[in-house]
């Protein structure tokens, strides 16, 4: 390499090798039909697309399972022997107050999530005397 050198054609092409392409590994086999090759690029296509899919699936998982965790920390628990010693009503009294505080007293929210009526809840904070501020 001489800096001052000036390149010829006639250096390009002593340099360059000569490309055999029926022996050069290609993507595609050779000397099979197109149909043929055309089936192994879709299925290689396929399997690349099938990691894609997973990899995806494995964020989703890890995001979701995060999420969990993290209602599992800050969401609606009851001990389990606490649980024993409560009746439907006062599991119900405690899911609907877990409920109005995540969705800070939205009751539209709360009726959405429990799929009852505006109306049954409003009856059921009455009937569990239940209030904004905790006082029940």
């Amino acid at each position: 390499m001489n800096p001052n050198k000036v390149i010829v054609i006639d250096d390009v092409k002593r340099d360059l090798h000569s490309v055999n392409f029926e022996t050069r590994p290609l993507p595609a086999i050779p000397n099979v039909s197109r149909d043929l090759n055309e089936k192994d690029l879709i299925i290689r296509g396929l399997i690349e697309l099938k990691t894609d899919i997973l990899e995806v699936k494995d964020l989703i998982r890890n995001k979701y399972s995060a999420i969990t965790d993290e209602m599992d920390n800050n969401g609606f628990y009851i001990n389990k022997n606490e649980i024993e010693l409560m009746n439907g009503e006062d599991i119900e009294r405690e899911l609907i107050k877990y409920l109005l505080k995540l969705h800070n007293w939205d009751v539209n929210k709360v009726s959405d999530n429990l799929s009852q009526s505006k109306r049954n809840i409003y009856r059921k904070i009455n009937k569990y005397n239940i209030n904004r501020y905790g006082n029940d």
